[in-house]
């Protein structure tokens, strides 16, 4: 079953996201389920995304930001 991920989210992180696959060699498909079970805010509806204020927004970001840097 493919998940179903939040664009706004991922619009937002796709240059760590990128950067993260190239140097770890990982699959895309295998960091992108990574990210899902720690943040599953990712799995988010537009709906849901946008009942969160800014700031929680904004802080959900940044921890998938530094998940992924993580990853490099």
């Amino acid at each position: 079953m493919p998940l179903n991920l939040n664009s706004t989210i991922m619009k937002q992180v796709v240059d760590v996201l990128e950067k993260a696959i190239t140097r770890t060699r990982k699959s895309p498909h295998e960091i992108i389920n990574t990210l899902s079970n720690l943040h599953p805010e990712l799995l988010f509806t537009p709906e849901d995304w946008e009942q969160l204020s800014q700031e929680t927004k904004d802080g959900i970001i940044n921890r998938v930001r530094k998940t992924l840097e993580s990853l490099t």
